[in-house]
């Protein structure tokens, strides 16, 4: 999904969680985008050789692997699980980290993104296994096709479904911690 829903996401689990405390909402919403920040240092270097985001993208290279780390729930998991015993904050990390990986794998099965699309399932593709669980689990593509006419539209413009998903998780949201 894009970015503003797995901020959206990751906000309501965590205030579901904790209601009413906005640090644990802006704690899940930084988890829900974490797994993204190299795609958006990606399209940031993009921009500034001048090139269209993705385009040189071919389902290797540095940003292909860093992008399988990043959505990897292996890696965070032994990345962040002797924090989160720590610090409570740690665990509304997680849950907005995990949210995002549980929604790419159900939103990410167009099969013209086959090549690029993160497996979900690092470091096991290292091992041989070349399953991309979106191809699995997946139940609707959030992108639009390159081909499609109205793919001409922002990266950042979501389809109806999601825009309507993210107006609910907005109002929830808020309030869930107003009231």
């Amino acid at each position: 999904m894009q970015i503003q829903s797995h901020l959206l996401i990751g906000a309501a689990i965590a205030a579901t969680v904790r209601p009413g405390s906005i640090v644990a909402m802006a704690v899940g919403a930084v988890g829900g985008l974490i797994p993204d920040l190299p795609i958006g240092f990606q399209v940031f270097v993009d921009k500034i050789k001048g090139r269209k985001p993705f385009s040189t993208e071919d389902g290797t290279g540095f940003w292909f692997i860093t992008k399988e780390v990043s959505h990897s729930p292996l890696f965070f998991l032994y990345l962040l699980l002797p924090e989160s015993f720590r610090h409570p904050l740690v665990d509304l990390l997680f849950f907005g980290i995990y949210s995002h990986w549980n929604v790419d794998a159900l939103t990410h099965c167009g099969p013209e993104f086959r090549n690029t699309d993160q497996s979900l399932l690092w470091p096991l593709g290292v091992l041989g296994i070349k399953t991309k669980l979106g191809g699995i689990t997946g139940i609707w593509e959030y992108r639009y096709n390159y081909k499609d006419p109205l793919a001409k539209r922002s990266i950042f413009q979501p389809k109806k479904p999601e825009a309507l998903i993210c107006i609910f998780l907005l109002v929830y949201t808020v309030l869930i911690t107003v009231l």
